[in-house]
């Protein structure tokens, strides 16, 4: 068991599963060479449906394609609140702000195979005491959206290998390549 670890699990029909995070601290290895277009080409998001149900409240429907790992970063505008989503029963509380701004995050793994990820968000328009920074943004939603190709040819290069033979036998380093978009809803 590690110092810390609040889980300590072992049969001896298994392998040990530990879930902890010791660092906050991850290294960045450049690839010399992209993603091949094909790859870059399976990550896409389309908003496939947009109206408004009310006079102040805005339907978008989201279609996120790409593979088995995505993340979706969505911060409403300065002039909408996040009010519903198909995701879950209840939106569940913004810890984090960027540009002052709720930010709302979405993480989707499932098998290897790719897939759609589809869903509805609901944004009211609202009053903004901030007038400035309302003015300047007619955006209703900004999206981060990062897909991250884990299995696979073209992930790793020779410096990724070099780096990865740094640590010793029973650590378990684990690289990926990812692809990430960012889009303003208007």
């Amino acid at each position: 068991k590690l110092p810390g670890s609040k889980l300590n699990s072992k049969t001896e029909d298994s392998t040990p599963l530990i879930a902890l995070f010791l660092s906050r601290h991850t290294e960045w290895v450049p690839k010399t060479t992209g993603l091949p277009q094909h790859l870059k080409q399976n990550v896409q998001m389309r908003v496939t449906h947009d109206e408004f149900i009310s006079q102040s409240r805005r339907r978008l429907t989201f279609n996120f394609h790409g593979p088995d790992h995505l993340v979706i970063i969505l911060s409403p505008g300065p002039k909408y609140k996040l009010v519903k989503w198909s995701l879950t029963d209840e939106i569940p509380p913004a810890k984090v702000l960027w540009q002052g701004r709720p930010t709302y995050f979405i993480y989707h793994a499932r098998g290897i195979n790719m897939e759609v990820l589809e869903f509805s968000a609901d944004f009211d328009r609202v009053a903004v005491a901030d007038q400035a920074q309302a003015s300047n943004s007619t955006a209703v939603v900004d999206i981060n959206y990062s897909a991250f190709y884990i299995h696979g040819e073209n992930m790793r290069t020779s410096a990724f290998e070099s780096f990865q033979r740094k640590f010793p036998d029973w650590a378990y380093v684990k690289g990926w390549t990812s692809v990430s978009n960012m889009y303003t809803i208007q």
